[in-house]
């Protein structure tokens, strides 16, 4: 029997963590102070995107322009910002449209983002980077991949959200306006992820230029040529420091911004516990900042403290249920081993977001976990009710089936096993594990029903076995093994026809089988046909003639056979049957004797009297 291998169950979630950067139109022209010497702002470019160097590697990058984007007076100078970065890289940077928004690697919209309100008075635009990381590790937890290899493009991406008109302060935005803004979050895009300190750099927070300054680009080329993921956590830090340090009267908002920055950099750089007190001064300054909430959530899960993730998680729930909270609760509730709670969040995920991928991977892989749990404990009732709960989230879901049945073969449970797999191989008719697991527990249910003497179930569910997988050897040995039993059983009660019949299936089975002969032949002889008895002991020392066994058994059903054809009168065939059997054993008296009494049956007192001779000689 095929046991059943130990199935490790792992958890995927999509961890998305957002930095931000957002642009405003000052009042008024600024220039940069006289005498400037400084020929970039490089240690400015990591301040929004954790302390290391995020650009693009791959061209062209892709971009999709929301539809209502398209119809807008502003569309040339979304155009227009692409073909001037793409012009100052000197074509290292080249921009593409697609129509697919799954396909692009910055997608550009309209609309209002409230989640980070507070960090600009004025949001005219912004740029949103989520970087997007695949844990595959058993029940995973919610954790941010600090690795320093490249991050593949695929690993991140821009929302670059415009406004189309001002934020009550202002009226519409003007072409030279929205130029502004959109050559300013492009430059976020493509790896500026910071704030020039220089009023006339396009990246300046309030900037107004109209197009980079040199300033600009050779920051640029710079980023440029410094590879992917590079760490510039220390300068970061640096600058984020003195930011705070510099300006210890600016608003709150400013502040929360610096140290919710400090903080993302501090996370990224793997000095959780800095981390952690740079995200709880956020909370002494808006307790309800959300992505310190977030933030502060992670950090607690990382450095092991998961019941201050779980209790700040809860409070925040509370408040604002997501399904996103409920599915990271259910996973921080998995890892603490308690599984029932963790079904519960995730339940409650998808009440909320039926369709919630992460959470009904989730919900579906602990309650496949429990229902195996359940069937090593041979709980079956908890075991069939909660993979109907399984299958209820996705009736079309053949793997589960298969699992399903993995499960209760292993249990032992082989009928309801078969019905499993057959629902799978309904769904999916030319997967052939499921069909080799549904062989092989057929032939696991035919034993059962061997061992219980209920022989044609066993045939049946042997032959399946075959069916399905005809190299299945064991299957075809335990069918023989089944015919074998079944005749032995009907001889022994004396019900001789059925022995015969299963000795012919066995024959069928095995033809060639000499065995199989020798024990129809008996049968044969024993029930009185000895015609077949003939028959089958013939074609065994056709076979075996130097067998000591074979030649025995032929002559014994010659005799027998001619004898009872003497018994009906029937002399001459029973003659030339005796004479047949003295060929092979000339000295055999009984045979002789039987002769003579044939002869003189038949009225040949002659052959009789010499055969009898020839018995007393």
């Amino acid at each position: 029997m095929r046991m059943l291998r130990t199935l490790s169950i792992v958890l995927f979630i999509v961890l998305s963590f957002t930095l931000f950067c957002r642009g405003s139109l000052h009042a008024a022209m600024v220039s940069d102070a006289p005498g400037s010497v400084y020929t970039d702002y490089f240690e400015h470019i990591t301040l929004f995107s954790q302390g290391r160097i995020t650009r693009f590697t791959q061209m062209p990058i892709r971009v999709y322009i929301s539809p209502v984007l398209k119809e807008s007076p502003y569309l040339p100078e979304i155009r227009h910002a692409m073909q001037v970065w793409q012009t100052a890289s000197e074509g290292d940077i080249r921009f593409e449209e697609t129509e697919i928004p799954q396909n692009a690697n910055i997608r550009v919209s309209w609309g209002h983002n409230a989640l980070y309100n507070g960090f600009q008075d004025m949001r005219l635009g912004s740029a949103q980077l989520t970087r997007r990381t695949s844990v595959g590790k058993p029940m995973l937890a919610k954790t941010l991949q600090n690795s320093h290899q490249p991050i593949a493009d695929s690993q991140f991406t821009v929302e670059i959200i415009l406004m189309l008109e001002g934020d009550g302060t202002i009226g519409a935005l003007s072409q030279e306006e929205m130029r502004t803004v959109c050559l300013h979050e492009f430059g976020h895009a493509i790896g500026l992820w910071g704030h020039s300190p220089h009023p006339g750099d396009i990246s300046y927070s309030t900037a107004t230029a109209q197009h980079p300054s040199p300033r600009d680009i050779t920051t640029l080329r710079r980023l440029y040529n410094t590879p992917p993921n590079t760490p510039q956590h220390e300068t970061a830090v640096k600058v984020l420091k003195a930011e705070i340090e510099q300006k210890p009267h600016a608003d709150k908002q400013k502040h929360l911004r610096s140290h919710y920055l400090l903080g993302t950099v501090y996370l990224d750089k793997g000095d959780t516990d800095t981390a952690i007190t740079s995200f709880l001064t956020c909370r002494q300054l808006d307790d309800k900042f959300q992505p310190a909430i977030e933030k502060l959530i992670h950090a607690y899960h990382e450095t092991g403290k998961t019941p201050k993730a779980i209790a700040l998680l809860e409070k925040q729930i509370t408040k604002t249920p997501s399904a996103a909270d409920y599915n990271t609760l259910g996973i921080f509730y998995h890892e603490k081993k308690e599984s029932e709670k963790a079904i519960q969040a995730f339940e409650k995920a998808l009440h909320i977001a039926p369709y919630h991928k992460a959470a009904r991977r989730n919900l579906h892989q602990l309650l496949r976990a429990k229902a195996f749990k359940a069937l090593a404990a041979k709980d079956f009732e908890t075991a069939t009710s909660t993979f109907e709960r399984v299958i209820r989230m996705d009736p079309l879901d053949a793997p589960t089936y298969q699992l399903m049945g993995n499960g209760y073969a292993h249990a032992g449970q082989f009928e309801t096993a078969i019905g499993y797999y057959q629902k799978a191989m309904d769904i999916n008719p030319v997967d052939a594990l499921t069909k080799q697991y549904l062989a092989k527990c057929y032939n696991n249910y035919g034993v059962v029903l061997r061992n219980r003497g209920e022989w044609e179930a066993a045939i049946d569910a042997y032959r399946n076995a075959i069916r399905l997988m005809p190299t299945l050897n064991i299957a075809r040995k335990n069918l023989g093994d089944v015919f074998t039993r079944k005749a032995s059983a009907h001889n022994e009660a004396g019900e001789l026809d059925e022995a015969v019949n299963a000795y012919l299936e066995l024959k069928k089975l095995y033809p060639d089988e000499i065995h199989i002969r020798n024990l129809l032949g008996e049968l044969y002889l024993k029930k009185g046909d000895y015609a077949e008895a003939l028959s089958a002991f013939q074609h065994v020392y056709n076979i075996t003639p130097n067998a000591d066994h074979a030649l025995h058994n032929l002559i014994a059903a010659y005799h027998h056979y001619a004898r009872s054809l003497s018994e009906k009168e029937t002399y001459t065939t029973a003659i030339q049957l005796l004479e047949k059997a003295l060929r092979l054993a000339p000295t055999d008296a009984n045979l002789r004797l039987s002769l003579a009494n044939a002869y003189q049956g038949a009225g040949d007192y002659e052959r009789a009297t010499l055969e009898l001779s020839r018995v007393l000689a």
